[in-house]
């Protein structure tokens, strides 16, 4: 097995993401989609890549459901299925169910692989993942299964020379510029590089397209212009021995924290109200926004009064969505402050505004956000 074949192995070994309702899904009314970032059908060497969809119905009726391919060019990819051959899969789950959807491996003219992205859409609340297997004499060789996550501005994951990396652009308008960034162990800089998907488009690619050291080891950083899909699939060549002259891959998904890139501080006012009547204005900067997990984050808040008392302290954010940021004053602010929560929305020009209620006896309190990001 040549380092070329096993550079374009990895390059159909990526991963299952999910996302919520978006812009160019409004020929259906979506009330709940879920996208796999990349597919694989079709023969490569001597055996051929297939694709196992598994989604299981978590409502609490029957679900109506629609499986859509999308190939990396943007435009709709037909794959033989076990539910007939098309772009679009239609299908059925009873309360409790599930379905298995299965590529047939017969992939595109003269069998070549087929790499593409779907988008599931159903009616009612449900989750999916994916096996990607490449099988050789009907035997499974290489598989790998990944679980689902919605769209970010980005992610950092562990990574080496063979690590395989997936993108998708989920937007039918706009270009998708994505910077691509390796560190070593130690910190340093190992090399970066940038490039733009198109609309409904998918990138897919091996870090040694980034990297010319094959004993690189470190991470790998990606930030997008809009929210994407994407994914990091480790990778660790298997020299040939007497009993393997051919060699192998060992290939697991990488350990991925996604996060949303923000301005690195944001300022604004908070208007506070006091039950049942006094109202005041605060001035607030939240700095130092640091992810700490998938759609979670640490931060520096500050508020000073009117009367110029400041302070300050550590405020946990959590992202249950792109754009929405559920937060709770630290005790270290005060004094009516301490322990208000709430969710602050991120508006077009990119500033967050929200309402935040503290419920506390003696110190209930209602405040309006607007913060401002800095330039």
């Amino acid at each position: 097995m040549t380092d070329r074949f096993h550079a374009t192995l990895f390059a159909c070994l990526v991963s299952v993401l999910v996302a919520a309702p978006r812009l160019g899904a409004t020929a259906l009314q979506v009330t709940y989609s879920e996208d796999v970032a990349q597919g694989a059908d079709g023969e490569q060497g001597n055996g051929k890549w297939s694709t196992v969809f598994s989604a299981v119905n978590t409502a609490t009726g029957n679900n109506s459901c629609t499986a859509n391919f999308t190939g990396s060019d943007g435009k709709s990819a037909v794959l033989g299925t076990n539910m007939g051959k098309n772009s679009t899969v239609p299908f059925s789950m009873t309360q409790g169910g599930g379905v298995q959807i299965q590529t047939d491996g017969a992939g595109g003219t003269g069998g070549a692989v087929i790499t593409f992205w779907s988008q599931f859409i159903c009616s009612g609340p449900f989750i999916v993942g994916a096996t990607y297997t490449f099988s050789v004499g009907g035997q499974p060789s290489t598989s790998v299964g990944v679980p689902s996550q919605i769209p970010y501005g980005g992610f950092v994951a562990p990574a080496n020379f063979f690590t395989g990396i997936a993108l998708v652009n989920i937007s039918d308008t706009d270009d998708l510029t994505v910077t691509v960034s390796l560190n070593t162990l130690a910190g340093a800089l190992e090399g970066s590089s940038a490039m733009t998907v198109p609309p409904l488009n998918q990138a897919v690619f091996n870090l040694n397209q980034v990297t010319s050291d094959p004993n690189f080891q470190g991470s790998v950083t990606a930030t997008g212009s809009l929210p994407m899909l994407g994914l990091a699939i480790g990778a660790v060549n298997i020299p040939g021995n007497v009993t393997n002259p051919a060699g192998s891959f060992v290939v697991w998904q990488a350990p991925t924290i996604y996060f949303d890139v923000f301005s690195p501080s944001y300022s604004g006012t908070a208007t506070v109200t006091l039950i049942p009547s006094t109202t005041f204005s605060e001035s607030i900067t939240l700095t130092n926004i640091v992810p700490t997990g998938t759609g979670t984050y640490t931060a520096t808040l500050s508020v000073t009064t009117a009367g110029g008392v400041s302070t300050s302290g550590t405020v946990l954010l959590n992202e249950p969505q792109t754009g929405t940021l559920q937060m709770t004053f630290p005790n270290t602010i005060g004094p009516w402050d301490a322990g208000a929560f709430g969710s602050l929305v991120m508006q077009p020009d990119g500033s967050f505004t929200g309402n935040l209620d503290n419920p506390a006896p003696g110190n209930q309190s209602m405040s309006t956000i607007t913060l401002t990001p800095s330039h």
